[in-house]
């Protein structure tokens, strides 16, 4: 479970560093692609309740010291969107690709707007923030397929990590 938190938030941190760097230039009038949500979704579906909620804050802190805008937004819309998956996820049975972006299409709409109608600007979620929403749910399957292939990828080599020895000792050497 610790490396689904280690996971969580070295790929959440690594994200947000990425938006904040490239900034202005990787967006079209403020819109850019943007992977936490569906980083959230991908979390939420795999990390029960009790214990998913505190990396999910720990996130949105991480977000917080980015950002200008009002304490609190970021941690408010993540923890949000943490538990909107989780109620979700909670009541079905099997969740599929499409319902995966469905969730991140939801809850990167819900973080949008308390994003922009906490920080002021209101008016932008009408057409700006429903286009952000859009391109995130578009993103959503590449994002989802890259978080699943990188997490196989470094908890099959954590598990079943190579130490470098030769197998030669333990061969059968037959009767000699």
């Amino acid at each position: 479970m610790k490396r689904d938190y280690i996971f969580f938030l070295s790929l959440g941190f690594l994200l947000l560093s990425a938006e904040s760097a490239l900034g202005q230039t990787a967006s079209v009038y403020g819109i850019s692609i943007d992977g936490i949500y569906a980083l959230i979704v991908w979390f939420g579906i795999r990390v029960p309740m009790p214990e998913g909620l505190t990396p999910v804050l720990l996130l949105g802190i991480m977000a917080e010291g980015l950002t200008a805008l009002h304490p609190g937004l970021y941690i408010g819309a993540y923890a949000l969107a943490y538990l909107m998956v989780r109620y979700v996820v909670r009541h079905l049975l099997y969740t599929s690709m499409l319902h995966r972006i469905l969730l991140v299409l939801f809850v990167s709409m819900n973080g949008t707007v308390i994003i922009l109608a906490g920080g002021g600007h209101a008016e932008l979620v009408w057409p700006w923030g429903v286009m952000q929403t859009v391109l995130n749910g578009c993103c959503a399957p590449f994002f989802l397929l890259f978080f699943n292939w990188l997490y196989d990828t470094i908890i099959s080599q954590d598990e079943y990590s190579d130490t470098g020895t030769s197998n030669a000792h333990f061969r059968h050497k037959g009767n000699s």
